[in-house]
């Protein structure tokens, strides 16, 4: 068998077998050739990368050149899914270090803080909204239980509106 390897990568094709006709092989003399099984040859030739040169046999040098140019296809879409992967992580640590400076240079708080803060402000806000009545009651003594206990009614009525406002 007369192949080059330069003919098979594209390159000038080299001069055929001395009779000039194509080396012949059957399913069972390509799987051995190329190591493969000839399930493989099949799934090949059903996929279109190989073809027969008859209805039985394979120009060798055809297929192989065909079998190889598809090796290298899947080695290079492999690779270019494989630096996507790479790019996106790069992005990812980038981003991650980006947060961790800005939050290094006091321009980023995390959510949980300002969730915790918020939550303190509004438990003070409530307490002290809570102990207007009293406070009320001290500075005017002269209005009664009944009105105390209407002003009362009316600041839980505001914060039972305020706690489903946000729901």
């Amino acid at each position: 068998m007369n192949l080059d390897l330069d003919e098979l990568l594209g390159g000038t094709p080299a001069p055929r077998h001395p009779h000039n006709r194509p080396e012949i092989a059957t399913e069972a003399d390509l799987a051995t050739f190329w190591d493969v099984s000839t399930r493989q040859v099949r799934k090949l030739l059903s996929d279109g990368v190989i073809s027969k040169l008859d209805g039985r046999n394979y120009d060798v040098q055809v297929c192989t050149a065909a079998y190889l140019k598809h090796l290298a296809q899947k080695r290079s879409s492999g690779n270019s899914t494989l630096e996507a992967e790479k790019i996106r992580l790069a992005r990812e640590q980038a981003d991650k270090l980006e947060l961790q400076n800005a939050a290094a240079r006091g321009e980023y708080v995390a959510a949980s803080d300002v969730q915790n803060t918020w939550a303190t402000i509004l438990r003070d806000v409530r307490a002290s909204a809570l102990a207007l009545p009293g406070r009320v009651q001290t500075r005017l003594p002269h209005l009664t239980a009944h009105d105390i206990k209407i002003i009362d009614s009316e600041i839980r009525t505001v914060l039972t509106e305020l706690s489903h406002a946000t729901d």
